[in-house]
């Protein structure tokens, strides 16, 4: 793999925020049906380190822009999981040799592995994810590795949240038909007690998977703010 790939520099809470894609293709623990990555790249579902090739040009070029650019974040979002690629520790390394925060997107399920973990707890910030409450939502709609649980998935994320020092921030979707009813509601209130994000987010599939899958505004809204006050309590 001779580059990773940029999206175009943009403020965020008035942060200048470099993102990058570690990945050449979709390579994910699940394959979700509303997936935001384009359908048309190739997608393997694994959780298995790949060899992707020498990085030694990507990871010149990426201290060549930290260097030029000055980000005040760099947000590591791949197109799946960037725990499969082997030299996430070296990208983690040349991030902080200039001195620049990382935050790293996960769907969280691979938090509890000890690897994935100790790379993870090297950032200053991580997301993690939850979009289903049951299994046989979880295993329709999210489509994961054989043996993955959404109770295994919620209880990987604890377990990290136990020991992380950084900002663990949490992205809870209401999925139309799939997870925005009571039962739904009430499982990710107590996955929200038990992680304790410093920062939720409460949304709904992208476009345009939101005209069949999307909750309305106002059902939204009820759920931020019951989701939110957990965090309170």
């Amino acid at each position: 793999m001779n580059q990773f790939s940029y999206k175009p520099v943009y403020i965020e809470e008035g942060k200048k925020v470099l993102e990058v894609n570690l990945l050449p293709g979709k390579y994910c623990t699940f394959n979700c049906i509303f997936c935001p990555v384009s359908r048309s790249l190739p997608h393997e579902k694994t959780d298995v380190v790949h060899d992707f090739g020498d990085v030694t040009s990507a990871l010149a070029d990426l201290q060549k822009r930290l260097e030029v650019i000055k980000p005040d974040l760099v947000f590591i979002n791949c197109l799946g999981e960037a725990f499969v690629h082997p030299d996430l520790q070296k990208v983690i390394d040349t991030i902080h040799a200039c001195h620049v925060p990382v935050r790293l997107l996960s769907n969280g399920y691979l938090y509890g592995d000890a690897r994935c973990a100790a790379l993870a707890q090297q950032c200053e910030e991580v997301i993690g994810e939850l979009k289903m409450a049951n299994d046989a939502a979880f295993q329709k709609a999210q489509r994961p590795l054989a043996g993955y649980s959404v109770d295994q998935h919620v209880a990987n994320m604890a377990a990290f949240r136990r020991s992380y020092t950084g900002i663990f921030r949490l992205e809870i979707t209401l999925v139309k038909g799939y997870s925005d009813d009571a039962a739904s509601l009430d499982f990710f209130a107590r996955a929200v007690r038990a992680l304790q994000p410093q920062v939720l987010q409460v949304v709904t599939p992208e476009a345009p998977f939101d005209r069949v899958l999307g909750v309305d505004a106002a059902t939204l809204a009820e759920a931020d703010r019951r989701l939110q006050a957990e965090l309170a309590q």
